[in-house]
């Protein structure tokens, strides 16, 4: 167990690009979940409001 873990260890300290860019991968999903998750609740609370603007762009535009 311990041998595995010092090669992993060994292995991202050997390839240090390659651990960037998983560290990086990593790190924007995170980003990504948190914004999807900020951006859930909002869309809830304004889908009727969002809904009513729409049709009311498009009656303004029926009356253009």
């Amino acid at each position: 167990m311990l041998v595995g873990i010092l090669l992993i260890i060994l292995f991202f300290a050997h390839h240090w690009l390659f651990s960037l860019i998983i560290i990086g991968l990593i790190v924007y999903s995170i980003q990504t979940k948190k914004r999807r998750f900020v951006d859930r609740p909002q869309t809830s609370r304004t889908n009727f409001g969002g809904r009513r603007d729409i049709s009311d762009e498009a009656e303004q535009s029926d009356v253009k």
